[in-house]
């Protein structure tokens, strides 16, 4: 009933809405252009299918260790689940291991 809306989900009980043919994708897209930032200076982390579009514009995939499978296999890393502090190990991993 709303063609200028889209939905996604991510997991059970979870909805989001935005403007059709958003997605995180098309964000990061616009962070690139205002940013001047080339895909491959950019590492994005995520856990579910709605990342994938984010993922295909970015340099470097990181999978959160509770990723859906889909994720987990277009990722170039897969890091700890998000109890285990898995974006901090992934930070480590990426930027203060290079120090």
């Amino acid at each position: 009933d709303f063609p200028s809306l889209q939905g996604t989900s991510s997991e059970s009980g979870l909805l989001d809405i935005m403007s059709a043919g958003i997605d995180k994708g098309t964000g990061l897209a616009k962070f690139l252009e205002l940013t001047s930032l080339s895909p491959e200076e950019v590492c994005v982390m995520g856990d579910y299918e709605n990342d994938l579009p984010m993922f295909e514009r970015a340099g470097v995939g990181v999978a959160m260790g509770n990723a859906c499978e889909s994720l987990k296999q277009r990722a170039e890393f897969i890091t700890k689940n998000y109890y285990e502090d898995g974006v901090a190990y992934a930070i480590e991993h990426f930027i203060l291991q290079e120090r």
